[in-house]
């Protein structure tokens, strides 16, 4: 039963930080998994290397992952919910930008570049804002 638990856990680790594919864990006295899950704290994981605490979320069907910069338990589970708190906020400046102030933004950024971006920023720009 271990052993199929250590595979679970390689199976959510947060990707990229599983040291191999689960489908390759050797069995628990050979090795260690990367990264475990928190017990009682959905999305919570931590390195067992380095003890640091990892936080993984989906939004809108979207996989969020986030160091917590610490090796504390209950400073990661406050940084968590820190965390969740603020990918469900939306800025409401930003929220409010009207597509002219995005095609503005655009030009400003890609002022500087080479002959041919500047030869399609124009054919991009009547793109967008053509109606459809």
């Amino acid at each position: 039963m271990q052993h199929a638990q250590i595979l679970a856990i390689n199976a959510f680790a947060p990707s990229g930080m599983s040291s191999q594919p689960a489908a390759v864990a050797k069995s628990p006295s050979s090795e260690q998994p990367l990264y475990i899950k928190v017990a009682n704290f959905p999305g919570l994981y931590r390195n067992t290397k380095s003890g640091r605490y990892y936080a993984v979320k989906k939004v809108h069907g979207k996989r969020k992952e986030h160091s917590l910069d610490t090796a504390d338990r209950k400073i990661a589970e406050r940084r968590f919910k820190a965390w969740v708190e603020s990918l469900s906020k939306v800025d409401s400046e930003v929220e409010k930008t009207t597509l002219k102030e995005l095609i503005k933004r655009f030009h400003a950024v890609t002022q500087g570049l080479v002959q041919n971006s500047q030869v399609t920023n124009p054919v991009l720009e009547r793109t967008i804002t053509l109606p459809h």
